[in-house]
């Protein structure tokens, strides 16, 4: 199969001593923070660098500009005509943070996990065989509570958490 191949591919693919392996470009620990001095806030990979873990790069990003809109209407709703303050920016990206965080931790909690056991397979040499990697794929990973996590619900604890009462939220702004 391989002969037919460029020399040089085939020449990597000889040399290459694990092929299993495949690092993720993953925080090693999640951020303390995402908002830095009340006026900027990281969203998507910039926060939450996960390494593609479930095909999720995108819908994070996604979810995560949603819960900064929403965060940003609560506190300045589209109808208000006055400049917002220094404490009222501070006030929606730390509402914004509160949303994202939980979830998104669990996931690059997950994600750290399975990274430092692939690399302790990796040290240790003992590595999955086919059988065991099929096994393993077949079985699946359960990534419901990732990809039908509901914004808009965590949004409300999270502001009911920070006024005591998600009423304060105009629902007609959704």
């Amino acid at each position: 199969m391989l002969k037919d191949w460029n020399s040089v591919v085939r020449a990597l693919t000889q040399i290459t001593p694990c092929i299993r392996f495949y690092p993720n470009l993953s925080c090693s620990a999640p951020l303390p923070t995402w908002v830095f001095d009340s006026r900027v806030a990281l969203i998507g990979d910039a926060a939450h660098a996960h390494g593609g873990a479930h095909a999720t790069g995108g819908s994070l990003a996604i979810d995560d500009a949603y819960a900064l809109y929403l965060s940003l209407i609560s506190v300045f709703p589209l109808e208000s005509s006055s400049k917002p303050s220094a404490k009222d920016i501070g006030k929606a990206l730390k509402l914004y943070e509160d949303t994202r965080k939980p979830h998104v931790e669990r996931l690059l909690n997950k994600v750290i996990a399975a990274n430092k056991a692939k690399a302790e397979q990796v040290s240790t040499g003992k590595q999955e065989t086919d059988e065991e990697l099929r096994n393993r794929a077949g079985k699946g990973t359960d990534t419901t509570w990732l990809h039908e996590h509901d914004v808009v619900k965590s949004f409300e604890e999270a502001l009911g958490r920070s006024t005591g009462s998600p009423e304060n939220f105009v629902k007609a702004s959704l």
